[in-house]
């Protein structure tokens, strides 16, 4: 399961930057790791799992994929797929990164208490919203749920980079021809590794009807066992 994330309010003895500057800061960090020659390894997993019913979850599907790469850019290699092993899949590159896509997904601002204590540390609190639809890809379930997605974002103040993000569906939206999300939450989480930032956690539960009926389900995406790896 993923881990809690305890966010207390504080008051920040340094100048409240612009939004501006926290977003500057956020991309020349993403920036900094995808220039990273630093080698990691580590295990990701995807699960869908039926949430209809709290007393009986079900797994639906999953996937585990050995992943290897600099920083923010990876190549991922799938070894199980619903239990299977999987022993000639292809590697895929990908990147992992949540950082480039939220800032050119949303709009930000600063929101209230301004900053938090998370772990100790400072985080800036901003908040975001979608940018119009037509600048946005919108083109599978994912990414118009990505595309409607409001909420919190709590940036390490010295870091610059995302430590959690949290956002409800704003705007329901027809899948297929007869379905359509209701209602749905996001949780993320990063953290620092070996002076990169890596992805931890990634949790969507999902309200959904198919032909009125309605259902919920959750899509988690967990990385684990991160090491650096020799080159």
């Amino acid at each position: 399961m993923f881990s809690l994330v305890f966010v207390v309010a504080m008051n920040v003895c340094i100048p409240a930057p612009t939004i501006e500057t926290i977003t500057s800061h956020i991309a020349r960090r993403a920036e900094r790791d995808a220039a990273s020659l630093m080698v990691l390894e580590f295990q990701k997993e995807w699960t869908e799992e039926n949430t209809t019913s709290p007393d009986d979850v079900r797994l639906k599907h999953s996937k585990i994929w050995r992943v290897r790469g600099h920083a923010v850019r990876f190549l991922q290699t799938l070894r199980e797929e619903d239990g299977a092993p999987k022993l000639k899949a292809k590697p895929e590159l990908k990147s992992l990164d949540p950082r480039i896509e939220f800032l050119a997904r949303y709009s930000f601002e600063r929101a209230e208490p301004g900053a938090v204590t998370i772990d100790g540390r400072p985080h800036w609190v901003i908040s975001l919203r979608p940018l119009e639809q037509t600048t946005a890809r919108d083109d599978t379930s994912e990414q118009k749920l990505l595309n409607r997605i409001a909420g919190l974002m709590y940036i390490d103040a010295e870091l610059g980079f995302i430590r959690t993000a949290t956002g409800v569906l704003e705007t329901p939206f027809g899948v297929n021809i007869i379905g359509r999300i209701t209602d749905a939450r996001l949780w993320l989480e990063q953290a620092e590794f070996a002076g990169v930032i890596v992805t931890q956690h990634v949790v969507m539960d999902i309200d959904y009807e198919i032909i009125g009926v309605s259902r919920k389900k959750r899509i988690a995406y967990r990385y684990s066992n991160i090491r650096e790896a020799p080159h």
